[in-house]
């Protein structure tokens, strides 16, 4: 059930990034700056998360491969 809700989660930020397609705000941000914000994505605090969502969001394209790690493995990978 866990695996389920991990999967529907990628698909809805996959979403997400597909409709945020002309946002640039995180066109700069470094695989450092990624990783962090998926580590946020665990913080217990819900205004933490969902301002790393939201910048996430804003990354792009760039920041998938950090999300589909985070689903697969339970830990952030930072992207070279």
């Amino acid at each position: 059930m866990r695996k389920r809700y991990a999967v529907l989660g990628l698909v809805a930020v996959s979403a997400a990034l597909f409709v945020a397609r002309d946002v640039s705000a995180g066109d700069g941000a470094t695989p450092a700056q990624i990783a962090d914000l998926v580590d946020e994505l665990r913080d217990p605090d819900s205004h933490v998360r969902e301002l790393a969502r939201k910048e996430l969001i804003a990354v792009g394209e760039k920041a998938v491969p950090s999300l589909v790690a985070l689903v697969k493995n339970g830990a952030p990978r930072e992207s070279g």
